[in-house]
This record gives C-alpha cells, sequence and structure tokens, in this order.
C-alpha cells in the first residue's frame, strides 16, 4: 500500500528511490509530484499545466454540480493530454438542508463582496442543494479518469468497485493511522497521508477517541 507522504521520508532517510519509482508508474507520470486539488483555486489549466510539466495535476470536484464537473474535465481535456486526477469529497450527505444558516451565510457573503465590490446573487434557498461525489461517478467513469482521489471520508463499496473494474486508481486521504488502516482494508490503491500540519484544513472522518492525529513524518514512520 503505497503512502504519498512516505516516498517523501523514504527519499529523505536514504538512496533507494524504489517507493518514488513506483508513484511514478502508478500515476503514469515522469516526476513524483502530485498538486493539490484546491476547490475555489485549482482550474482546469493549472491542472492541465502540471500535468504537461510530467507531474499529476488534480482537479477539485467536491460539491460542485454534476454538469460543472462535466465540463471542467472536457476544458482540461483539450488543454492536456496527459492522465490526471479528479478529487472528490466523500463525506455523508446532510439530513437535511438547514436554511437558517444558509441564510446566515448569504448575508455574510453578501457583506463582504459588498465591501471588496465583488459580484454576489443570493440564491432561492428553496432551490437549494447539495451535490455528493455519488452524483459524478457516473461522469468519471464515462470519461475514463484514470485517477480518482478522495477525502474527509471513504468511498461505499459499490463506488469502489465499479471504479476498479474501469481500471481506476484510487487514492484515499488520512489523517490518522486508524483512518489509514479504514481506507487500507477498502482496496484503495494510495494513501495519502495528511499531519497535523496541513493548515487547519484536517479532513478528518474517523470520530472514534482512539483517531489521535500526528505530524506528518511521524504518521508516516508508524
Amino acid at each position: 500500500m503505497p503512502f504519498i507522504c512516505n516516498f517523501i521520508v523514504k527519499e529523505c532517510m536514504c538512496t533507494n528511490n524504489t517507493a518514488m519509482q513506483e508513484i511514478t508508474r502508478l500515476f503514469n507520470i515522469k516526476y513524483p509530484i502530485v498538486q493539490a486539488p484546491m476547490l475555489g483555486v485549482t482550474s482546469p489549466s493549472m491542472v492541465a499545466a502540471v500535468c504537461n510539466a510530467g507531474a499529476l495535476g488534480s482537479l477539485p470536484a467536491g460539491g460542485l454540480s454534476p454538469d460543472r464537473v462535466s465540463s471542467l474535465i472536457k476544458e482540461t481535456k483539450s488543454l492536456t493530454d496527459k492522465p490526471f486526477a479528479v478529487n472528490l469529497f466523500a463525506h455523508l450527505p446532510a439530513a437535511k438542508v438547514q436554511a437558517h444558516k444558509l441564510a446566515l451565510m448569504q448575508d455574510f457573503l453578501e457583506r463582504i463582496c459588498a465591501k471588496y465590490t465583488i459580484p454576489f446573487e443570493r440564491q432561492d434557498i428553496d432551490e437549494f442543494r447539495f451535490y455528493y461525489y455519488e452524483d459524478v461517478i457516473d461522469i468519471l467513469l464515462q470519461q475514463d479518469i484514470p485517477v480518482v482521489s478522495f477525502t474527509f471520508g471513504q468511498l461505499k463499496e459499490e463506488v469502489i468497485a465499479a471504479l476498479k473494474a474501469k481500471g481506476t486508481i484510487l487514492a484515499g486521504t488520512a489523517t490518522t493511522v486508524a483512518e489509514a488502516k479504514v481506507l487500507a482494508a477498502t482496496g484503495v490503491d494510495v494513501i495519502a497521508v495528511q499531519g497535523i500540519e496541513a493548515g487547519g484544513t484536517g479532513a478528518l472522518f474517523c470520530t472514534m477517541r482512539y483517531c489521535h492525529r500526528l505530524g506528518c513524518f511521524r504518521f508516516c514512520l508508524k
């Protein structure tokens, strides 16, 4: 089971670069570098530039509509013929849309946008909906996405089976040793290890008391 940040540890601690070679082989890339899928920041042109430079670009799709995801994938493909990953949010669906919280958030965004003269259009809360990773799986399969990464949880067994049947490489994100064990048991190909240094954006999904978070290097050595 490859661990992405473990490659860094091995490369720094010894001259054996077997792990580096394994990740380049697995992702079909020249350099063992994976660009972070930063939702709201990463664009198709960024993903394509990374891919064209020989690394693995990652297109963020967490929470986006199927139409938007399809459009972003097509745009990325128009800019590169190299393999790239699509990243999903794998958290559980919300029980219901909390209208009062949405209203408060829109109020906040409206004030911020007004302050910095940014266009803002309020959404009709009655028509608001969340999108989840299961809404876009068919698109990923149809578009032959070679690598699917995910964070904030784990994919359902039937989703993993469908992607694996297509030959898709799966990369899950773990923030604790317990989460890494959970992901390994599901049969993912790669586990991206996220330590407590990750800028406060921890992708924690294990809520059990023994889920103790560690620094990145110590995590890898576990």
